[in-house]
């Protein structure tokens, strides 16, 4: 949309002015399209339409003779009186039926809230036991407990191997485990150490945890049976040789 420039506006506000000073009728749009030379009504009606933007003006357009005044007149809004409620009356069952309902409702809350903590009394307080210590541990019948860095210092350089055996060896091997005071596991690694010494010619390794030495190993590679047959093979032949032991010794 064109806009006027500012120097129309300010000779139709100085119109303006002229004619109300004079009280003269405000002019038509016609007047004011042959005083500007403008385009068309619509033009007119668009420059006073920014002046009344400006707030330079204020028309009433849809009054008769559309009345011009100078400045912005804002239309005040009366403040009418807030309505006036009729007052209610009480019902006896309503107010029984509400109080009702409120006292549930508290009744629920007080059961929601968490119990308060209480101080701990001194009869229930937890006093350790001097009498239970480590020693006292149960353990295997006829065996030592070992500290713990004895444990870390016999763990270190050994390996441990689990195998299965027969029902007559695992029972023959357990039999002489318990004449020695031993585990089956620490019975058959002796085992196993004394059918590999028997075999290398090496001298007796002492007895310890259930342990495989590295010996063991690389006469597993050597013999080139699987590991749990040859394992079961040592077990054997270490027995063996515990019997032939004791059979010397008592001849």
């Amino acid at each position: 949309m064109l806009r006027h420039s500012k120097l129309t506006k300010c000779q139709m506000l100085d119109w303006i002015k002229e004619r109300l000073e004079r009280g003269e009728a405000m002019m038509t749009d016609e007047e004011i399209v042959d005083r500007f030379v403008l385009t068309g009504v619509e033009s007119a009606r668009v420059l006073l339409a920014e002046l009344a933007d400006e707030g330079a003006i204020t028309i009433q357009w849809n009054a008769p003779g559309r009345p011009i005044a100078l400045g912005r007149r804002e239309r005040r809004l009366t403040n009418s009186p807030a309505p006036i409620r009729p007052a209610l009356k009480s019902d006896p069952l309503v107010d029984a039926g509400v109080n009702k309902i409120i006292s549930i409702v508290n009744r629920g809350s007080r059961k929601c809230q968490p119990p308060r903590p209480s101080d701990p009394s001194p009869s229930h307080a937890v006093t350790p036991n001097p009498r239970r210590s480590i020693s006292r541990l149960p353990t295997a019948p006829g065996r030592k407990l070992e500290s713990q860095p004895q444990r870390q210092a016999q763990a270190a350089g050994s390996k441990q191997i689990n195998s299965k055996v027969d029902p007559a060896t695992y029972d023959a091997v357990n039999a002489l485990a318990k004449d020695c005071g031993l585990s089956a596991s620490a019975m058959c690694a002796r085992l196993v150490q004394d059918a590999l010494t028997a075999r290398l010619g090496r001298a007796e390794v002492p007895a310890g945890k259930p342990l495989i030495r590295a010996g063991v190993l690389r006469a597993f590679r050597a013999d080139g049976r699987e590991f749990g047959e040859f394992l079961t093979y040592l077990i054997d032949l270490g027995l063996e040789a515990h019997r032939q032991s004791g059979t010397a010794a008592d001849g």
